[in-house]
This record gives structure tokens, C-alpha cells and sequence, in this order.
């Protein structure tokens, strides 16, 4: 009813902020999980699962291992991606490495950009399932490749991941 709107509408809710991490950056305003900034009332937004990740973390902690498993992530694709192609293990090693920790990747943490840094990370793994799956044949590669385009779309930068499936399609085409 329109009373209820209204007295939804007038009540001021504080974002849960990482206080002393990122410049108090928000990091789940409402995550559809717990309270909204100790106010007693259940979170409704869609979220980034960040709300998931502060049943086992602090809120504080959350989006930092948010970006190390994504640092991981890109530097594991980019490793196996090096791999599929030919290249020596420690060769591949580097590769993986000098992907996970490259500028763009990092420079987007203290901006507070973790959409992007989530739809960036996947940019080996998926090279890597396209290039198997072509290869081999095979099914999983393929499966891979649903995981690896679809994840970052859970992350609300889907400009980035929009990027991403454009640049898996001309992969796949030319590989």
C-alpha cells in the first residue's frame, strides 16, 4: 500500500562499509543476507555475494578474498592457457604470473572496480576451454566454457563480461 511504501521510503539506511579497507568503499549495501547496517531489516537486493561470503568472513575480509581468488584464477587460466599451447611449464609459469599480477588487474582494486576485476580474471580460463573444446572435441571444455562466460556475469560489470564474450567468440573463430 502506498502507507507502506512510504514508511519504507522514509527510513534512512546506512551501507555496511569495510572501514579502514579500500577508503570505506561500499562493499554490500544489501545483499539479500542479514541485516542492512544493523538496522533489524532483511536485506532485499540481488546483491553480489558478497552476503554469502560474510557468513564465513568478516565484511571486512570479504572482497579482499574476493580478489585474491580472482587474482588466482587469472593467473591459474592464464597458466593452463600457456599450457594448452605449447609452452614449457615455467615458461607458462611466468605467463600465468605476469598476467595475475599486471597493472590493469590491480590498478582496479584501490577504485574499487571488483566487477571488473572478476570479468577480467576469466579471460585465460576461457581461452583455455575454447582451445580444448575446439581441439579435443570433447564435451567438458565446452562445459568449462559455460562457466567461464556465464561467472562473470554474477558480477554486475556486464560491460566487461560483455567484452569477455566478444573476445571468446573471435578467439574461437581463429584458434
Amino acid at each position: 500500500t502506498d502507507r507502506e511504501l512510504e514508511e519504507v521510503l522514509s527510513r534512512r539506511v546506512e551501507p555496511l562499509l569495510a572501514q579502514g579497507d579500500y577508503a570505506g568503499a561500499v562493499v554490500a549495501a544489501t545483499a539479500g543476507i542479514g541485516d542492512v547496517a544493523g538496522s533489524g531489516e532483511q536485506g532485499t537486493g540481488s546483491g553480489s555475494g558478497l552476503g554469502l561470503g560474510s557468513l564465513v568472513l568478516p565484511v571486512s575480509r570479504v572482497l579482499p578474498a574476493v580478489f585474491v581468488f580472482q587474482f588466482f584464477l587469472a593467473g591459474l587460466g592464464t597458466y593452463l592457457l600457456a599450457r594448452e599451447l605449447g609452452c614449457r611449464r615455467w615458461v607458462a609459469m611466468v605467463a600465468g604470473l605476469a598476467f595475475e599480477f599486471t597493472g590493469i588487474l590491480h590498478s582496479w582494486v584501490y577504485a574499487g572496480h571488483d566487477g571488473r576485476i572478476i570479468a577480467a580474471s576469466y579471460v585465460g580460463i576461457l581461452f583455455f576451454f575454447l582451445h580444448r573444446g575446439i581441439r579435443t572435441g570433447r564435451l567438458w571444455p565446452f562445459a568449462g566454457v559455460a562457466l567461464a562466460a556465464g561467472l562473470p556475469l554474477l558480477s554486475f560489470q556486464l560491460q566487461n563480461a560483455y567484452y569477455l564474450l566478444l573476445a571468446g567468440g573471435i578467439w574461437a573463430v581463429f584458434c
